[in-house]
């Protein structure tokens, strides 16, 4: 039997992010104990039984808790939020954090209450002004609040290469970084092998940029088998504290001369949470690329402001 990794592990949002993340980490027997929480009971209730049939198929005996009581929570290790509406067609940033901003801030409230010493994973988009928000309203330090932003871009920037290109080599060592949305940027500098970036054109930087809203144009909801993979990958690797080095939205207070404001950077995981922000050497490109990036989420935080 696969010893777990934790005692508890707590998601918030049941929808389609929420649960495939839920299935995901029951089998791969991360924690004791599960709990989703959705304001919406039934829903809970209706995802944790399939949930635990599905994990029956391969002899795992999954501890589903399904509830909208933010009690249940309590002393959770890590608590992973995806509640939210997701980006429709058409749909503006500045709407989506309309929308967002109320749900996220009572969510974080409820953490502070009943597990303020937990790891925090905000999915919530837009991410990284979601993730901002968090940080400020759940004041713990700042290792423990992160934004699952970079595993997911960088994963659709490997895919786009292998789909165009055709090239079998391993590109795991090229990461993104930047916004988690369209001023997203290639960062090279955590490139061993700096001749593999040249076979990433301009169409495959765009159409990485781009997936997320092809997803959605599409009709038929946003992604969620990637965002749930990638969530479920960084629990692992927190749980596991295996030191290993993704890109994730976390708050800056001085690296790469950014401060106050949540973007995507090299970060280690680990037990703790963020184990480090690893700064690298950036290309003239890539400084102009981060800063956009700060300067456009430096708008966003001032359209959050208006809203409380």
């Amino acid at each position: 039997m696969v010893k777990a990794k934790t005692d508890k592990i707590s998601i918030i949002g049941a929808g389609t992010v929420g649960s495939h993340t839920a299935y995901k980490i029951a089998t791969l027997q991360l924690s004791k104990k599960l709990v989703l929480v959705d304001i919406d009971k039934n829903l809970c209730l209706s995802r944790a039984a399939d949930i635990s049939d599905a994990c029956a198929v391969h002899d795992i005996k999954a501890n589903i808790i399904a509830t909208n009581n933010y009690s249940e929570i309590c002393d959770s290790s890590v608590v992973v939020v995806t509640a939210g509406f997701p980006r429709k067609p058409g749909m503006t940033r500045e709407e989506l954090i309309a929308k967002n901003a109320g749900i996220v801030k009572d969510i974080c409230q409820n953490i502070k209450k009943y597990c303020k010493h937990a790891i925090v994973i905000i999915v919530t988009n837009p991410l990284d002004i979601m993730t901002f928000l968090a940080f400020r309203t759940l004041e713990m330090p700042r290792e423990h609040v992160i934004g699952m932003s970079g595993v997911l871009d960088t994963a659709r920037l490997w895919n786009q290469i292998w789909q165009k290109t055709h090239c079998l080599e391993s590109f795991t060592d090229i990461f993104v970084g930047g916004n988690h949305g369209e001023l997203m940027f290639l960062l090279t500098k955590l490139n061993k092998n700096h001749k593999k970036a040249q076979i990433i054109t301009d169409d495959i930087i765009a159409a990485t940029k781009n997936r997320g809203k092809e997803i959605v144009d599409f009709g038929f909801g946003s992604a969620f088998f990637g965002p749930s993979e990638a969530c479920a990958y960084m629990v692992e690797n927190i749980l596991g504290n295996t030191k290993k080095i993704i890109t994730a939205s976390v708050y800056l207070s001085g690296e790469y001369d950014l401060h106050d404001l949540c973007l995507g950077v090299p970060v280690q995981l680990s037990s703790k949470g963020i184990n480090k922000i690893i700064e690298v050497n950036l290309s003239e490109t890539e400084q102009k690329g981060l800063h956009s990036a700060a300067q456009y989420l430096r708008e966003q935080i001032k359209f959050l402001s208006s809203l409380f």
